[in-house]
């Protein structure tokens, strides 16, 4: 998934693996009570719409796998995702600023543009 200006990012690393989820902020979301009344197409409606809005862009993506660091570089090996064309994908991120609370990288933005490069930046919360 290409994250946008305007998503919510979510990093967890351990030693060997992450898990990675975005979504856009003022997703709608539905109360569970609300969401147990309605019939099952009125579910598959509002359950497509936690993921995709209505020009069919994603607004919600995860993914998972083992990384690598060497040097500055970050590589993400993606074995699970919601995206499925991106299991197997090795996801580069090179990092340009790394301290005890931030992280700022550049990642290359294929497939929807391989000229683009995005820069994201975590902030560690403990």
């Amino acid at each position: 998934m290409e994250v946008m200006a305007g998503f919510v990012q979510w990093m967890l690393l351990t030693r060997s693996h992450y898990m990675f989820i975005a979504m856009e902020r003022g997703r709608s979301v539905t109360n569970p009570a609300d969401f147990a009344q309605l019939s099952p197409e009125e579910k598959v409606k509002i359950n497509y719409a936690r993921v995709w809005n209505e020009k069919h862009q994603q607004v919600f993506a995860a993914n998972g796998g083992t990384y690598t660091v060497e040097g500055d570089t970050i590589h993400q090996k993606l074995t699970i995702a919601l995206s499925t064309s991106a299991i197997g994908v090795d996801r580069v991120l090179k990092i340009t600023r790394l301290d005890k609370s931030t992280m700022v990288a550049q990642v290359a933005a294929p497939p929807i543009n391989p000229t683009t490069t995005r820069e994201v930046t975590f902030r560690r919360i403990e």
